[in-house]
């Protein structure tokens, strides 16, 4: 994970440290992109307390980072989390108990809330849980009383905070466009006639590849099972994502009869696995992704978990975008992780 910054402690005298905690911290927000932060009101070895602080703490032995993060966050505000990514690390000390703190901070959003389970140490610390938005949690850091704990923390979480700003803009940005792209989709008046066009058209793009990745069409995709039939008639090998955990898995098909519904909230068509199935990434000459929309530098906006993102990754077969000519727009917000298509098939 990327250092972000090394902040020393300048409130207690440096006498060096003699162990380093590894943590793990959270900038986790809600569906309304409100941000949850611990407020903090007591007195201990570092005296006043009286701040907000981010959830999170120590990895225990035998954790990964990311298992300590979703205990942790589990524990401090009762929630399930997804969509996580890393935003840094940062390094600070604790003179009065010779201490270095190599906190690792991850974004990531609040699936479902459940119960807490704070600690007895946790319960004399811990007041409530607040929700704010990240303007106003950049406004609560700056304007924390000046007492030492809350100087060390605020230096440490602060520079945090902005930088998750810009982060947390961009998938708001992101979500707000999904849900007018989705609408737009849903509403196009000639979708039979463009289907029949994208279908010409994939099937010649398509003919001098042996092994083709493509998706079973839900409500709304432009339709893919005419061409799937076409293609297996053509002898070609035929291969369908299935998602397992976080990732997309392909395998063979022979037959639409071959698919099922799956079990998540998207209840897509999705192949059966079986090992002799498998077919490996490196394998897949090209590969036809759906999206809710595309621009004109080829970049792709999906459904925001990240699946064709992450498979696409080193990818070396052509990556062929596909929508209904309403899907293409000026621009799609991206990050450093977005993946762009070599070419997009539409109807026009």
């Amino acid at each position: 994970m990327r250092l972000i910054a090394t902040f020393k402690d300048h409130e207690f005298p440096d006498k060096g440290y003699n162990h380093t905690r590894k943590i793990v911290r959270g900038i986790v927000y809600n569906d309304k992109f409100e941000i949850a932060l611990i407020k903090c009101r007591c007195f201990d070895d570092f005296g006043e307390r009286d701040l907000y602080e981010t959830p999170g703490g120590g990895v225990e032995k035998g954790e990964t980072l990311i298992e300590g993060f979703k205990r942790e966050i589990s524990e401090e505000l009762g929630a399930s989390i997804d969509r996580i990514e890393e935003i840094g690390r940062v390094v600070d000390f604790y003179n009065l108990i010779y201490r270095r703190n190599n906190n690792h901070f991850f974004l990531a959003h609040i699936k479902s809330l459940g119960e807490m389970h704070w600690t007895d140490k946790e319960k004399s610390w811990f007041e409530k849980v607040e929700y704010m938005s990240i303007d106003n949690a950049i406004k609560a850091y700056e304007n924390t009383r000046n007492l030492p704990v809350n100087n060390i923390i605020r230096q440490r979480e602060l520079p945090v905070l902005k930088i998750a700003k810009k982060r947390l803009n961009l998938i708001k940005e992101k979500t707000e466009l999904r849900l007018k792209m989705i609408e737009i989709r849903r509403h196009i008046p000639d979708k039979l006639e463009q289907n029949f066009k994208i279908y010409v058209k994939l099937l010649n793009e398509l003919r001098p590849y042996k092994t083709i990745g493509i998706y079973a069409s839900m409500v709304d995709e432009v339709e893919t099972d005419k061409l799937i039939l076409s293609l297996l008639e053509m002898g070609k090998t035929i291969a369908l994502p299935k998602v397992e955990k976080d990732n997309l898995i392909f395998f063979k098909i022979s037959s639409l009869d071959n698919l099922v519904i799956s079990n998540n909230k998207y209840k897509i068509r999705e192949p059966i696995a079986r090992n002799e199935l498998l077919i490996q990434k490196n394998e897949i000459d090209a590969i036809v992704i759906p999206a809710l929309a595309f621009d004109k530098n080829k970049n792709r906006l999906g459904f925001g978990q990240g699946y064709y993102d992450r498979y696409l990754k080193g990818y070396k077969g052509i990556k062929i975008g596909v929508c209904y000519k309403e899907q293409i727009i000026n621009d799609v917000p991206i990050n450093k992780k977005d993946e762009i298509v070599d070419k997009i098939i539409t109807s026009k």
